[in-house]
């Protein structure tokens, strides 16, 4: 490539054009859809995978900063969707533990439909053999640079 082609044409500047592009869509849907902001969505996310945890480990899950966790679970309790829990740890004494309550959990039941909306319609220009080939490229990817979710949150 030379040095005269736009930076457009560059395949990560345009994988993180794409990135936007998907958070944007996913944005939009959790408030339409699920009537909550992403960042929400996310720690609903990570509760449900995780069951009760503590902040910091619901923060790498979903892939935010603690202080933005801190500030959602907040807003999540204040919501009805989440609880704390003092839990008793040999460590430092205390540990608080977050959950979902059942009205969290009736809200990770709506999310895997939410996210197959979200993913049809960022992909539907893709074939489902295309749409399987670019799934394979992307693990692939990931895959050569020893990726996984553990390795992203260090």
């Amino acid at each position: 490539m030379s040095s005269s082609e736009p930076h457009e044409k560059i395949l990560v500047y345009r994988i993180r054009s794409l990135d936007k592009f998907i958070t944007r869509i996913a944005v939009e849907m959790a408030k339409d859809k699920l009537q909550l902001p992403l960042p929400e969505v996310q720690i609903i996310t990570a509760l449900g995978a995780l069951g009760p945890t503590g902040v910091m480990e619901a923060s790498r899950y979903a892939e935010q900063d603690k202080s933005q966790t801190s500030r959602v679970i907040e807003s999540l309790i204040a919501k009805g969707l989440a609880k704390k829990k003092d839990k008793p740890s040999r460590i430092d004494g205390r540990i608080t533990q977050i959950s979902l309550t059942a009205k969290g959990s009736a809200v990770l039941k709506k999310i895997p439909r939410v996210e197959s909306i979200l993913e049809a319609g960022v992909f539907h220009a893709l074939s489902d053999k295309e749409r399987a080939q670019f799934s394979g490229f992307v693990d692939k990817i990931l895959n050569s640079h020893r990726w996984s979710k553990a390795t992203d949150q260090e």
